[in-house]
């Protein structure tokens, strides 16, 4: 397992127990956003989901702002790359 793996998993757990704690609802995003990133689908569903709690509870998170901002970007050039691997 990873050091992500198993820092997120505590994290999680204290989540569970606090689901509107925004630090760790932005040490989840942090890591999450980290990994799609770093080419995890899985992760950028999570960073998106977690980064979105967040922004509900402070909207004027700036690196919250600047994460969303961020995985925008990501999904914009996944989209746009699976497009041209499908035109003929």
């Amino acid at each position: 397992a990873s050091p992500h793996d198993s820092a997120l998993y505590e994290i999680e757990e204290a989540l569970r127990q606090d689901p509107q704690n925004q630090d760790l609802l932005m040490d989840v995003s942090r890591i999450y956003h980290r990994l799609a990133m770093q080419g995890n689908e899985a992760s950028l569903d999570m960073a998106d989901e977690s980064v979105k709690a967040l922004l509900r509870l402070d909207g004027k998170n700036v690196e919250a702002l600047s994460i969303a901002g961020s995985l925008n970007t990501i999904k914009a050039r996944r989209t746009s790359s699976s497009r041209a691997r499908v035109a003929p």
